[in-house]
């Protein structure tokens, strides 16, 4: 059962933003610390706050956030085929840690359903 099963619309709309902002804060700590050049080092911290966020208030659009994921790993590929290592990087580690970030949301499941042992 994910947190955001059981809760109401309102609840929803008003944990939405608060979490997004504690999500944020906690991976701009886990990216760049709190020395910030710029705001491309903000996009991606955001993106997985949002990631975050979706995943435990709204679980049914995960599947959604899955395929976008792999389109990202996808892109990957061709722009490293392509030669364009900042942008493949970039989109790589994007793609990866949205994958990451959405597998770990579909745990709770795979323990009640008896796939995974309880630690």
């Amino acid at each position: 059962m994910n947190i955001g099963e059981n809760m109401s619309t309102t609840k929803k709309i008003i944990l939405a933003p608060l979490l997004l902002v504690i999500f944020t804060i906690i991976f701009i700590v886990l990216n760049v610390g709190m020395n910030i050049t710029g705001v491309d080092q903000i996009i991606q911290p955001v993106t997985f706050a949002t990631t975050l966020t979706i995943c435990f208030l709204f679980s049914y659009y995960r599947k959604y956030l899955m395929a976008t994921s792999i389109v990202l790993l996808i892109l990957l590929v061709f722009t490293y085929l392509l030669g364009i290592l900042v942008v493949s990087d970039w989109v790589g580690s994007l793609g990866f840690g949205m994958l990451v970030i959405i597998s770990f949301s579909y745990l709770p499941q795979f323990i009640t359903r008896g796939y995974v042992e309880k630690f």
